[in-house]
């Protein structure tokens, strides 16, 4: 690659980064919308610009841009890629940046670095510095040898902060682990609204939420019950104690609680009601639906968790559909049958979606988005899925029995 085109990159990422492109909708009369498209299917287009939200009918647009659909595109690319493929990579990193999308070229820079630790094209587009053979990098106040990359980053204090479009994550854990991390909760956002988005109406997060993902057991804040994953609904960031070795699947279903709570409560500025039993149902079921390897987590609907289905089956005391549908948080955090009470959301969630040849899930989906707008007790429940609960009671156990084998 030319010197010239390196030295443009490096141009780009030292302009102001504030000065962020628009997306644009142009309709059919020729008016210009600014701000982000938060929604589009169809039928539809949402833009939102500050608190101005104007939605126009799909057939009137003309012309249109989506910053959505821009870093969608992108990291299909990404999960397409050879995992070896440095100048894919590089190539992809520089399409971002033209693009305006800063985050994902970051990210994908410093994956390169990942696997080529000397390529010039990755190190001029983060903004690194030659010096001699080696190169520096800018950290806080200080230029430091790329060397001592993961060494600054040691300590949870002055951790990896690495800016997703979705999730900001902050760890100590090596940066060869932190960009799939980063890369991987991109995937699990994507595959949310991918399997949830349409039928929940759910706009795009324009404010990401926080990773924290301690590679120290000192640093990590304890919890009641001893939990190693857990999500901070105060502070909008899920938590990971990654000391004894990192489970992705942990923080996939954190990610989940996390999207739960951000296209609910925050979203539509509301307290939410999503259940309980919806919550840890939910997380579970995306955390077992994900496969391939770390950065490349791929959704595959319908995946089933055996050991769920085969614990709920062999219970001797299983919770009856009565139960569940009124387990509260703290339920999923008590020493009494803990496991089993995940195994029995999970399950019913799964029957849910997929039961009956899918059948089920419309009035699911119906329930759900009700307990976004508050309407999420037992009542509203049998009321969404046509009022014969026995009779639905009698279908998930046939369900988890015909799984469990």
């Amino acid at each position: 690659m030319q010197l010239a085109l390196l030295l443009l990159a490096a141009a780009l990422l030292a302009g102001d980064a504030k000065k962020r492109t628009p997306d644009l909708v142009v309709t059919a009369s020729g008016a210009r919308l600014g701000g982000r498209v938060v929604y589009e299917d169809d039928a539809r287009v949402v833009v939102q610009d500050g608190s101005r939200t104007t939605e126009v009918a799909r057939r009137d647009v003309k012309e249109l841009r989506s910053r959505a659909a821009l870093s969608r595109a992108l990291l299909e690319r990404w999960n397409a890629l050879a995992p070896t493929d440095v100048p894919g990579l590089v190539t992809l990193a520089q399409s971002a940046r033209e693009k305006d999308l800063l985050e994902e070229a970051e990210l994908f820079a410093w994956h390169a670095l990942v696997l080529d630790p000397r390529n010039e094209a990755a190190h001029l587009l983060l903004g690194h510095a030659r010096r001699g053979e080696g190169w520096t990098f800018q950290d806080g106040a200080r230029r430091w040898p790329f060397e001592k990359r993961d060494e600054v980053h040691r300590e949870f204090g002055s951790a990896w902060r690495l800016e997703g479009p979705h999730f900001t994550l902050r760890t100590n854990l090596p940066v060869a682990a932190a960009t799939t991390l980063a890369l991987d909760l991109e995937n699990a956002y994507q595959a949310f609204y991918s399997a949830f988005g349409r039928e929940l109406g759910l706009h795009e997060l324009l404010v990401p939420l926080g990773a924290d993902v301690h590679a120290d057991k000192a640093s990590f804040p304890e919890q009641v019950g001893g939990r190693t994953a857990w999500f901070d609904r105060d502070r909008e960031v899920l938590v990971v104690d990654a000391s004894r070795g990192f489970d992705r699947g942990s923080a996939l279903h954190e990610a989940t609680h996390a999207l739960l709570h951000a296209t609910s409560t925050r979203a539509r500025n509301s307290p939410g009601a999503i259940p309980a039993w919806v919550d840890e149902g939910l997380a579970e079921y995306m955390a077992w639906s994900f496969t391939g390897e770390p950065g490349r987590a791929r959704f595959a609907a319908g995946g089933v968790a055996k050991a769920h289905f085969e614990r709920h089956a062999g219970a001797k005391d299983a919770y009856d559909l009565a139960r569940v549908l009124t387990f509260g948080s703290s339920d999923y955090t008590s020493s009494s049958q803990a496991d089993l009470k995940y195994s029995e959301s999970y399950t019913l969630v799964h029957f849910l979606l997929h039961g009956d040849g899918g059948a089920l899930r419309p009035r699911f989906l119906a329930f759900v988005l009700g307990a976004y707008q508050g309407q999420g007790s037992p009542t509203h429940f049998k009321k969404a899925m046509g009022g014969d609960a026995a009779a639905l009671e009698r279908g998930w156990n046939a369900w988890v029995l015909e799984h469990a084998r």
